[in-house]
């Protein structure tokens, strides 16, 4: 999903400059998805003890993976993912693919050392890191007020599954992590969650009024918004499959982003 946000913020912003920058939009895209694959990692190297309980199945909890091969393939993922958008800011001749890539890492870390047991303002951090692909994508030319707004829309609606997540490991989570659901109670983080992806689904409406009506992408990003309006109406009573479904009207958003910006 974060290469295939890199492709569509690229597409965006870019059109048919796509094209002449081929090789570095596969880089930036490359590069998005071995940081998010060594953010993945790092998150379950962190929570190796916590995993064991809540998610016995993965790999690190399951002993089929260990820690020494799992670092191995996190210094090599976000080795080659620096790499990559160093490349890619040399064919474009420009410095801001480079920076997103590190400020994302910075912000990768922040989060896993210092901010994900402390409920929102770790929630926000991954809400901005899944927007990041979009801005990276888009700053392989000419960022937009349309590519802020499709941003914009990733941040919130990720930050409501985020504290959907936090709902669900309520169980796990006492006496580890201090999230939104455990200090302010299930009913006060499910108003939270619900708001920010009413906002997220709002602000798919931007591009409209920044470029004018559009029956197709309004059929479309309407659809998506049904989508994760479902997810709502789960976040009280399945907070798990409320979130598979906020991915899903995510996924939805995407597509509808990029066949209407390659209209």
């Amino acid at each position: 999903m974060a290469a295939a946000a890199v492709m569509i913020g690229s597409i965006i912003d870019n059109g048919q400059g796509l094209f002449q920058d081929a090789a570095a939009v596969v880089l930036l895209s490359l590069s998005a998805f071995m940081m998010a694959g060594g953010a993945n990692i790092l998150n379950d190297l962190q929570d190796a003890d916590i995993d064991r309980k809540a998610h016995p199945k993965r790999p690190l909890a399951s002993g089929n993976l260990s820690e020494k091969d799992a670092r191995t393939m996190l210094v090599a993922l976000w080795s080659g993912g620096i790499l990559s958008a160093c490349a890619a800011s040399f064919i474009i001749r420009a410095l801001l693919p480079m920076l997103i890539v590190l400020i994302s890492l910075a912000l990768m870390v922040l989060y896993e050392k210092h901010l994900k047991r402390r409920g929102l303002p770790g929630n926000l951090i991954v809400g901005l890191l899944t927007g990041a692909p979009f801005l990276l994508g888009a700053s392989a030319g000419e960022f937009s007020l349309f590519i802020l707004a499709i941003f914009l829309m990733a941040f919130l609606s990720n930050t409501s599954r985020e504290i959907m997540k936090d709902i669900q490991d309520m169980g796990t989570d006492r006496g580890l992590r201090s999230t939104l659901p455990l200090k302010k109670g299930r009913p006060f983080a499910f108003r939270v969650g619900a708001a920010f992806m009413l906002l997220g689904a709002l602000s798919s409406f931007v591009p409209i009024m920044l470029h004018g009506w559009d029956m197709v992408y309004l059929i479309g990003v309407c659809t998506a918004d049904a989508v994760l309006m479902i997810s709502i109406i789960y976040l009280a009573s399945d907070p798990l499959k409320a979130q598979w479904i906020a991915k899903l009207g995510m996924l939805c958003a995407m597509a509808v982003f990029a066949v209407w910006s390659l209209g």
